[in-house]
């Protein structure tokens, strides 16, 4: 008997906590509402304007980047550096016309990668190391490629202890 009074009494201070808990949020919202209403209205704007950005903004622009830049490519395969980095011709961009009108796009940072490349060939080896420590290399095989090129730029620049930094 004893027991089972204990048991009612735990159970009934339970009931207690949650009304109250029940009560303290629902004087929170009623207090609140606005606010709420405010941030849930900021939240719903915030994830809307990233979609927008990502959507309407970039993808965009990536396809423009990644149809002036084919022409820098076909001038980068060909061993025509400093053709890829300028003037490709055609009307088309070069890498670094590229870089600084879409810099944030991912052919932006492709751009950024073959313009340390071109630069390294070119023997203008700090060019290409400052170019190379722009890109963002993503995957398994790219940033050793990156780090190899760097490798290469500070062993020509005779600064052989950053260079093993990167081999």
């Amino acid at each position: 008997m004893a027991r089972r009074k204990r048991n009612q009494k735990k159970a009934d201070e339970t009931l207690v906590d949650i009304v109250e808990v029940r009560d303290s949020a629902q004087s929170f919202v009623d207090n609140n509402q606005q606010l709420i209403f405010g941030a849930l209205v900021a939240l719903v704007l915030a994830i809307g304007g990233v979609f927008a950005y990502n959507n309407f903004y970039m993808k965009p622009r990536q396809v423009e980047a990644e149809e002036q830049m084919f022409r820098a490519q076909e001038q980068f395969e060909q061993d025509s550096f400093a053709l890829a980095l300028t003037n490709p011709g055609g009307g088309y961009m070069g890498f670094l016309d590229i870089i600084d009108s879409y810099g944030g796009t991912a052919a932006g940072n492709s751009a950024k990668y073959y313009a340390g490349i071109s630069y390294l060939n070119l023997g203008k080896y700090e060019a290409a190391v400052d170019y190379l420590q722009q890109f963002k290399a993503k995957g398994s095989i790219t940033p050793i490629m990156k780090y190899g090129a760097m490798g290469d730029a500070y062993s020509e620049l005779q600064d052989f202890d950053s260079a093993m930094k990167y081999y």
